[in-house]
């Protein structure tokens, strides 16, 4: 079951290339299966009779097969439970042949399993956190960018929680050149880029 609901604005009124979104949603995923059977009764064949071409059949388990279905105990069974929360701002515009754009997102993840079997799996698994992006190029053919996150999860010891996780990058559009003009019937799109980051998980 899938839940979700997603509101945008447009926030041009204040500054043009403005724009704020936000987005909610619960997932639950529920399963179980149940295994019914019975216990055979077994023999083993002995003593072969020749006159008759027979066997003489002996059981090995009188005591211990069924004739009856019962339910075989063992069956998984999995509720799991999952909330999220994003809301983001965005920001992209175009002055002559200056392009700058501008993203800062938050986001509150939190999923509960309730048919756990352990006591880890039992804790609620908890995310928090802040990203950014800002991008600027110049007449699309240089281009450089900064990113960033400031995330938490509750896996981690309170004075360890967060980690800050910035990246950057630079790129040439090396076919948006005019000296590349000549090849573009052969290699319409080439861009050479380069990033360095960090990045962390729970």
């Amino acid at each position: 079951m899938v839940a979700q609901f997603e509101l945008k604005q447009d926030l041009s009124f204040l500054t043009q290339g403005l724009n704020f979104r936000a987005m909610t949603n619960t997932n639950r995923q529920s399963s179980f299966d149940v295994s019914r059977g019975y216990i055979p009764f077994l023999y083993t064949a002995q003593g072969y009779d020749k006159p008759t071409d027979s066997y003489h059949l002996f059981p090995i388990n009188p005591d211990g097969g069924t004739d009856f279905v019962e339910l075989i105990p063992g069956g998984g069974r999995t509720v799991v439970s999952t909330f999220y929360l994003e809301a983001a701002a965005n920001y992209n515009r175009n002055f002559n042949k200056h392009g700058v754009s501008a993203m800062l997102i938050s986001i509150v993840r939190s999923q509960l399993e309730a048919g756990a079997t352990t006591l880890q799996q039992s804790l609620p698994s908890r995310n928090l956190g802040l990203s950014g992006r800002t991008t600027y190029n110049y007449d699309s053919r240089y281009f450089a960018e900064f990113n960033f996150g400031y995330n938490g999860s509750e896996r981690f010891y309170k004075t360890e929680r967060f980690g800050f996780f910035p990246s950057v990058g630079a790129a040439w559009m090396v076919s948006n050149e005019k000296f590349f003009d000549p090849l573009k019937s052969t290699i319409s799109k080439l861009k050479v880029r380069g990033n360095y980051g960090m990045t962390g998980n729970d």
